[in-house]
């Protein structure tokens, strides 16, 4: 069962995230629990009729009038249930076409959405279920009238109205380009934090050198897809096992085609039980994920800056508002260690090699990405060299960025002479990129530059 268990680790791991960011998970485990609440309801109930002076405590509702509350709460929840849904999905089209098709996977996690149906279709089960239990006959003492069962009932409808109101406010609120890019950029500095550095094994003694690896087999994937999840823990033991070293070619976000080579082994196993190993630990699916690929997180809040400053929209402040959160993930990644490549066992043998997340790639995914979009128009331009500034005025930001800073401001000096038309504004981004070019030749400089300077205006 073990064995299984670490062949499977990262499968199952990648399986319970899908579930849990699911549209219709929460909304299951609520109908789910709605029916072991009516059966909990209806038992209590009948465990009341010998005792008529309790029953009365909850109310002396004939057959006929609970069957009529009963269906009304259930025939309400199960239309508004829909509306909710309809409301949905037009929001879900709003925003793939305003934030581009990708935004959806974000939308579908979002709990409030998830919760609100669930409430709904939790409420009509509920109705339903307790609904068949009521009785009637002849004699008073043939019916059965599940009172406990009622009062939740109208408890449950009380609150779906309340749940409607929330759900009234969230949707705007959602699909608002503030939020959904605050969404973006808190959920991106949360993966960063969770990314540097990855650690599996013990750290290299200081100043080890990695030695030259040899190349006895290679592991080649059975599948394509994108590596949704990497399970670290799971290639170190194998290779501790093995006595071998594994050099891990491909990361999360990264594409693999069938047959790739995934992994170059040094040293010979006794069994292929390493080759299959490796392969479980890489999941490969249909798109990217946020797991374990913070670039993905950054390429959507490039996409939306792109998508905002293009002729159908026009809408700089939405792609500067992209840039400040992006500026701020910088910021926290440049004061975070950068992850080693080497992965050592608990004796201190090294055991795997791969290629780690690298500051340099980040700064360079979002400067590159939006300097085309951002050079031809001046207010955005201005705001992508303040954020230049800003990097070079932090001093971690400085040591792990190093010369990027500077050539992006030479990239973007030269993007605004080739696309902007008027002098004054090509003027103001140069005046601004000669500042940042002082502090990072000089960091006392900064305190003779003008408050005009920091404030985006200039």
């Amino acid at each position: 069962m073990r064995e299984w268990f670490n062949r499977n680790r990262a499968r199952l791991r990648t399986w319970l995230e899908a579930i849990r960011s699911s549209y219709w998970f929460i909304p299951s485990v609520m109908a789910l629990g709605a029916a072991l609440l009516a059966m909990l309801a209806v038992s209590v109930d009948g465990a009341l009729v010998g005792h008529p002076e309790f029953a009365g405590v909850f109310g002396k509702t004939q057959p006929q009038g609970a069957r009529q509350l009963l269906s009304t709460i259930a025939g309400s929840m199960i239309t508004v249930a829909g509306v909710a849904f309809s409301i949905t999905i037009a929001a879900v089209a709003y925003v793939s076409q305003q934030f581009g098709p990708r935004i959806i996977s974000q939308f579908m996690r979002d709990r409030g959405n998830q919760f609100t149906l669930g409430t709904f279709t939790a409420t009509f089960l509920y109705c339903l279920l307790v609904l068949r239990t009521i009785e009637s006959g002849p004699l008073p003492g043939d019916n059965f009238v599940p009172h406990v069962g009622i009062v939740i009932a109208i408890l449950l409808a009380v609150a779906s109205v309340g749940v409607l109101i929330f759900f009234t406010h969230h949707v705007p609120r959602s699909i608002h380009v503030a939020n959904v890019v605050a969404d973006f950029g808190r959920e991106l500095l949360d993966r960063l934090e969770d990314v540097f550095p990855t650690r599996a094994g013990y750290s290299p003694p200081e100043g080890e050198e990695s030695p030259a690896l040899r190349v006895d087999s290679r592991i080649v994937a059975e599948a394509a897809g994108y590596v949704q999840h990497f399970d670290e823990d799971v290639v170190l033991g194998a290779a501790r096992d093995a006595d071998v070293v594994v050099r891990v070619r491909f990361r999360p976000g990264d594409f693999v085609h069938k047959g790739d080579v995934i992994a170059l082994v040094d040293g010979q196993p006794e069994t292929d039980d390493l080759h299959e190993l490796v392969r479980g630990a890489f999941v490969l699916g249909k798109q990217r994920t946020v797991s374990q690929d913070p670039r993905f997180l950054v390429q959507e809040l490039v996409e939306i800056a792109a998508r905002a400053l293009s002729t159908a929209f026009n809408d700089p402040f939405t792609a500067i508002n992209c840039l400040d959160w992006l500026g701020s993930a910088l910021l926290q990644l440049a004061d975070r260690d950068a992850p080693s490549g080497r992965r050592y066992d608990d004796v201190g043998d090294l055991r795997v090699v791969w290629r780690p997340f690298r500051h340099e790639e980040f700064i360079d995914q979002v400067f590159d990405g939006l300097r085309p979009y951002f050079g031809g128009d001046p207010s955005a331009a201005r705001h992508m060299m303040k954020v230049l500034a800003e990097l070079s005025l932090h001093e971690p930001a400085r040591v792990a960025y190093g010369a990027k800073l500077a050539e992006h401001v030479s990239a973007l000096e030269t993007e605004c002479e080739a696309a902007l038309r008027n002098p004054r504004d090509v003027e103001a981004v140069k005046r601004r990129g000669r500042g940042v070019v002082r502090i990072l030749h000089s960091p006392e400089s900064a305190l003779e530059l003008d408050e005009d300077w920091f404030d985006g205006s200039a």
